[in-house]
């Protein structure tokens, strides 16, 4: 009988607090669930969260944050991955067959 291992593409973020700022760094990680826990797969590099919608700024964060979603998408397609489960039109769930 055939095994799966299934994967799902989650967000991960950090925050860097200053005395006035703070910034939120966030990144796309395809997570699958072990017994000794979460287990990384893959990730993408890490981005700079525009917080306010109105900033022209968050156009370009908006871009680059689905543009490493879909490279992330790619990565797993090309490991053996597919697709199985999607939310909001966005694949978000993944499996394949363990030797």
């Amino acid at each position: 009988m055939a095994r799966w291992e299934v994967c799902r593409i989650d967000i991960k973020w950090r925050v860097e607090k200053g005395f006035l700022t703070q910034r939120e760094f966030w990144k796309w990680v395809a997570v699958t669930d072990t017994l000794s826990g979460e287990q990384i797969i893959e990730q993408t590099p890490e981005w700079e969260k525009i917080p306010d919608s109105s900033d022209k700024r968050y156009a370009v964060e908006k871009e680059k944050r689905e543009h490493l979603r879909s490279v992330l998408v790619g990565m797993l397609l090309s490991g053996g991955w597919e697709p199985i489960g999607a939310e909001n039109t966005q694949v978000t769930v993944f499996r394949r067959q363990v030797p």
